[in-house]
């Protein structure tokens, strides 16, 4: 849960709250609740690192800077991933009239306070560092027996721990009290690797389809780019999912990915995303030295678009257009398979129109959301037109293209009937001005290649472009 989506009313109305009144009912008047590990996920640390490097490429505002010239703290209560068991808790403590402050460290007592300030229930902030001063009180949320305020509570609360960390509780004098239970990390881990932005990578097989060339190495060979690319992507993934904490957690859906919403440690972050390039490059390189340097150049691109591309208007939707020509160059380099120019071309103005597509679906659900600019992004609501024709225009050039390219000698020569072919481009046609038309009324999701393969008309298009294809080669 986000702070956005916080307020008295949605705690009011979160379920699971009236099983802690019977425990509530026995702690003190005083709660204190942790901070790090309690009230959040993780660790400001972590979360402190992703945002100032998420930032550090950007110019600061005025509104941004302390009065001595530095830049303020990236971090912000609105900004920040709450755990909703922690939420409930504060909620029904402070409904059954228990005074609920915030344990923090001393060294972040003034980003702690706004978290206070923030959270209507919490009455201040209860820095490590301060005298107990004999007070009668309960810890929630502390990550260890050791925390310190844990010797002199009357009680204690652990959060959601897993069971190896419940046991470093068992035997203390002090009573622990578990509420809660850990979300299993497989699942998280899962959904943070995106497989099903995987169906990109299959473009890689592009250049043996379009060649022809129906042998087990090209195969072989494409089937191990495959691979490289997904491992890779998904390393890029988890990176750019760490730099867009804060506009994920801003947004509606986002808001649910792993790290944005705390399902997936933020400190697992830095070795999956090394691990997962690993591996690709491991694969890139037995596939193919070239194809290697390749992907390389690849991931160079994407997190060159993950740390600054991205904030930059039309410089981001040729970056994403270039990405997915990449892909099919790829393919290419790792078969030895000859690329033909009209092909790139084609991929090119498609793929600028794909990209052009998402930018006015993101531009539809912010306005739709009563947001004049989506979260991350350098577009603002008056250049919607502008994006709109430019989604258009590359659509209708794509095509084009692809006409042009069916009548080559090249192409002529490889199918039986190469007139069947044009059934691809009215189909081409037809889908290209439809996902236009779809994302102009706000039906489309954020990737319209994502939006493809849940769309039944979609598939029905791939499907009757793949029967085209087909008899063309034989009949």
């Amino acid at each position: 849960m986000t702070s956005d989506s916080f307020s008295t009313a949605a705690l009011e109305a979160a379920q699971g709250a009236e099983p802690f009144a019977e425990l509530i009912e026995t702690l003190p008047e005083v709660i204190a609740v942790e901070l790090e590990g309690g009230l959040i996920h993780g660790t400001l640390r972590d979360e402190r690192v992703w945002a100032q490097l998420s930032l550090k490429w950007l110019p600061a505002g005025e509104d941004e800077l302390e009065p001595d010239g530095r830049r303020r703290d990236a971090l912000t209560p609105q900004g920040l991933a709450y755990r909703e068991t922690a939420l409930e808790f504060i909620r029904e403590a402070a409904r059954l009239d228990r005074r609920v402050c915030l344990s923090c460290d001393e060294r972040e007592a003034r980003l702690a306070q706004e978290i206070a300030d923030h959270i209507p229930q919490l009455e201040g902030i209860w820095p490590h560092s301060f005298s107990t001063d004999g007070q009668t009180y309960a810890l929630v949320g502390p990550q260890s027996p050791y925390h310190p305020l844990a010797d002199d509570a009357a009680a204690i609360v652990t959060l959601d721990l897993p069971d190896r960390a419940r046991a470093a509780f068992a035997g203390r004098p002090i009573p622990a009290h578990v509420v809660g239970a850990p979300n299993a990390p497989g699942p998280a881990f899962w959904a943070a690797l995106r497989p099903h932005q995987w169906a990109k990578n299959l473009l890689v097989f592009l250049p043996m389809m379009a060649g022809q060339v129906w042998t087990l190495p090209s195969f072989a060979h494409s089937a191990l780019a495959f691979a490289a690319f997904c491992l890779v992507a998904s390393s890029v993934y988890a990176l750019n999912d760490l730099l867009d904490l804060a506009s994920d957690r801003a947004h509606p859906r986002k808001q649910e990915r792993p790290f944005a919403s705390g399902a997936l440690p933020l400190s697992w972050g830095r070795p999956m995303a090394v691990g997962l390039l690993l591996a690709g490059m491991a694969i890139a390189l037995v596939t193919e030295p070239l194809f290697a340097l390749v992907l390389a150049g690849y991931y160079l691109l994407t997190a060159a678009y993950s740390f600054y591309f991205k904030r930059k208007t039309i410089l981001d939707i040729c970056t994403l257009a270039g990405l997915y020509t990449i892909r099919i160059v790829a393919g290419s380099v790792a078969t030895s398979i000859y690329l033909s120019v009209w092909l790139l071309a084609l991929s090119i103005f498609l793929f600028l129109a794909l990209a052009a597509i998402k930018r006015q679906a993101e531009l539809v659900d912010a306005l739709g959301r009563g947001e004049q600019q989506p979260a991350g992004r350098g577009y603002r609501a008056e250049d919607l037109p502008l994006i709109s024709q430019m989604a258009i225009s590359s659509s209708y050039v794509a095509v084009l293209v692809l006409a042009l390219y069916l009548n080559t000698p090249s192409v002529q020569e490889l199918y039986a009937t190469p007139a069947l072919l044009w059934g691809i481009c009215l189909i081409l046609l037809y889908w290209l001005s439809r996902a236009v038309m779809k994302t102009h009324r706000g039906e489309m999701h954020d990737d319209p290649i994502i939006f493809a393969f849940k769309d039944r008309v979609s598939l029905v298009c791939v499907l009757a472009a793949a029967v085209l294809a087909v008899l063309a080669a034989n009949f």
